[in-house]
């Protein structure tokens, strides 16, 4: 099996913050509902849920990257669910939460199509810029 190929889009720690142990062991496994089958899996593992194969690259540059900032995250999150106490504005905690939270929301699915939207209207928007001179050229 390839060395990261399969590429959450969730990530696995906040998976995990569903499934809160508290015998020190570090949880593998969550609740999950498979919306296909319409089946509850008590003991869904994590490693599977919520990724795809090479879902952003198979440049692994990317989901180091993206690592990172999760792992930010991690600490930050973390640290709330202890405490109860959020960053403050303005700190590195702060930036580090709204970092993880606008990549979180450029994975969703309605991203990913508002994205591809955009991309094909510039698209058109550039033919339609370049058709006067296209005539030009070719009458």
């Amino acid at each position: 099996m390839a060395e990261k190929k399969g590429q959450h889009f969730v990530p696995k720690f906040h998976l995990r913050n569903f499934n809160p142990r508290t015998d020190g062991q570090e949880v593998k496994s969550i609740a999950a509902f498979n919306l296909k089958r319409k089946r509850h899996i008590l003991l869904a593992s994590i490693a599977g849920q919520c990724q795809r194969d090479y879902i952003y690259s198979k440049d692994l540059s990317i989901e180091d990257s993206i690592k990172v900032i999760e792992d930010r995250a991690a600490l930050v999150i973390s640290n709330i669910i202890k405490t109860s106490i959020r960053p403050k504005i303005g700190s590195d905690e702060y930036f580090h939460l709204l970092n993880f939270l606008t990549l979180q929301k450029s994975r969703t699915v309605a991203a990913g199509k508002m994205l591809e939207e955009m991309y094909t209207m510039m698209a058109r928007f550039a033919l339609k810029m370049q058709e006067p001179r296209l005539k030009k050229e070719i009458g």
